[in-house]
């Protein structure tokens, strides 16, 4: 046994060190392998950095240096390739710097896609909160219906023939106009800009078509809220519609021709393209209204409040007397027959524009406008002393008495009086108090002519007669004065009559209104 254990130990060692020589072949293999990787690469590091064709300039510069007699071709070899080198690496460094620009792009781009998403998807929540606001409103126009069926019940009633209304019904009718608040819908895929309530308006027009008595209207447009209501293109021709309130009420191409509009509330409203022909506006409220394109034309609108209205482009005429009109825009503005006297100004900063040898100093106006207005007004200063004894100064425009809108309007005074001297007019007046109506007499013809109010220039006064009940281009007849002839005449279809009137009147009557 012992014998052997020399014989094993030999065998070990001969094991041992085959694994020993196969671990440094494994080692060498390795290190070769990472010379050739080093070579390769460091080969492709100097190609690319310095390139073979510089790595043979500079050789070729060596080799000709220790002799002193270096070539200009080996010198012009050196420069080209160091300058494409550089502009190589250059370039690379370029690319590489590019690459995290690139990435931040993309990043970009997508944060800007997602918060596209996001903006899309708030947008569609608030379009379901409004559509959901708006389905609230659609269970009104079934309590709406019923007081539309309770109304027509009254109005049918054998013993309501002035078509008046229950005090309890008006409270109904009230307490829904209030329900109806305004609310942003859709229109083209969009929500609209401002909220407004289409059921408010669709109220009101059942209401003005309705004829109902006034004294019912009274009270209906004491307390009902009409604001933001969606009255695009609506027709309120010849209603009566004192006091109402539709503030911020969207009236674009609404139409009031001859209706009854004093006192009414339309602060903010859009009234673009609106049409006022003739229509009583006493004492409305204008303020921030946007009236540009509106046609408003022989309106009587005085004490009115136009307070930073705009009214570009629009075409005025009328009685504006004794308004407020601060900050009132009338840029391109048509200006017929207008009568402004005792306008004012008291906003301060305006008041410093007020320039008192041109009226329409801090206004934007055509040469004929502002014509018009330096040959009939002037401003006048007014101080007023308040309640704590301060003292408060505003302009006023007035007239100038040898204005021609003075003569005119003092000739027409002169006139009516000599019309309203004669009998037959004076008991026709008192037939037609007893109606509880009153008669109008509009001018068609005179010695002045307006063509902006359709007044023909002639050598006669000439009337058409009107009531409230009666407004036709045939009326209840015409009247002719002729002050050459001194001459009243009454005309009809076919009848003509002579008039006889208080012929002292024409003592005083002024020759400027003859010629």
């Amino acid at each position: 046994m012992e014998s052997n254990q020399p014989k094993d130990e030999y065998h070990q060692i001969i094991k041992e060190n085959l694994k020993l020589k196969a671990e440094l072949q494994l080692l060498k293999g390795k290190e070769k392998a990472s010379t050739v990787f080093s070579r390769i690469a460091s080969k492709i590091t100097t190609n690319i950095f310095v390139g073979k064709g510089l790595k043979r300039s500079v050789l070729r510069l060596i080799e000709e240096w220790p002799s002193g007699k270096v070539s200009k071709v080996t010198l012009a070899d050196i420069s080209t390739h160091l300058v494409w080198r550089l502009t190589r690496v250059g370039m690379f460094t370029l690319m590489l710097g590019f690459i995290p620009l690139l990435l931040l792009g993309i990043q970009t781009y997508i944060l800007n896609t997602q918060n596209k998403l996001l903006a899309d998807q708030n947008e569609r929540l608030d379009q379901q909160i409004n559509l959901e606001e708006g389905s609230r409103r659609s269970s009104l126009i079934f309590l709406m219906s019923n007081i539309m069926d309770k109304m027509g019940e009254e109005l049918k009633a054998s013993d309501n023939p002035n078509n008046t209304l229950s005090d309890a019904l008006i409270g109904r009718i009230v307490s829904l106009s209030q329900a109806l608040r305004p609310y942003r819908y859709l229109e083209n895929d969009q929500l609209i800009d401002q909220p407004l309530s289409p059921e408010r308006g669709q109220l009101l027009i059942s209401l003005t078509n309705s004829s109902l008595h006034e004294s019912t209207y009274e009270k209906l447009f004491a307390k009902a809220d009409f604001s933001y209501a969606d009255l695009k293109n609506a027709n309120f021709d010849e209603n009566y519609m004192e006091g109402i309130e539709l503030p911020f009420a969207n009236l674009q191409g609404a139409s009031f021709r001859n209706t009854d509009l004093e006192y009414a509330n339309l602060i903010s409203a859009n009234l673009q393209g609106a049409k006022f022909e003739e229509t009583y506006m006493n004492g409305i409220n204008f303020s921030d209204a946007n009236l540009q394109y509106s046609l408003v034309v022989n309106v009587k609108m005085t004490n009115a409040t136009l307070k930073n209205t705009d009214l570009r482009h629009a075409e005025v005429s009328g009685d504006f007397r004794y308004s407020i009109f601060d900050g009132i825009r009338l840029d391109d503005i048509k200006m017929g027959f207008l009568d402004i006297e005792g306008i004012e100004i008291r906003d301060p900063e305006l008041m410093e524009l007020v320039d008192t040898n041109d009226v329409a100093s801090i206004y934007n106006l055509s040469a004929a406008s502002r014509d018009y207005l330096n040959e009939n007004f002037k401003w006048r200063k007014h101080a007023i002393q308040k309640e704590d004894m301060s003292i408060s100064s505003h302009y006023v425009l007035i007239r100038k008495k040898a204005s021609t809108l003075s003569t005119m309007d003092n000739c027409l005074k002169k006139v009516m009086e000599i019309i309203k001297s004669a009998n037959k007019i004076q008991q026709r007046e008192r037939e037609l108090m007893k109606k509880k109506e009153a008669i109008a007499f509009v001018p068609e013809a005179n010695p002045f002519g307006d063509d902006n109010l359709n007044i023909t220039a002639d050598s006669v006064y000439l009337f058409r007669m009107i009531t409230e009940a009666v407004n036709t281009p045939l009326a209840i007849g015409w009247i002719e004065f002729n002050p050459a002839k001194a001459t009243l005449k009454e005309y009809k279809l076919k009848d003509t009559t002579y008039l006889n009137f208080n012929k002292s009147l024409l003592k005083n009557f002024p020759l400027e209104c003859s010629k």
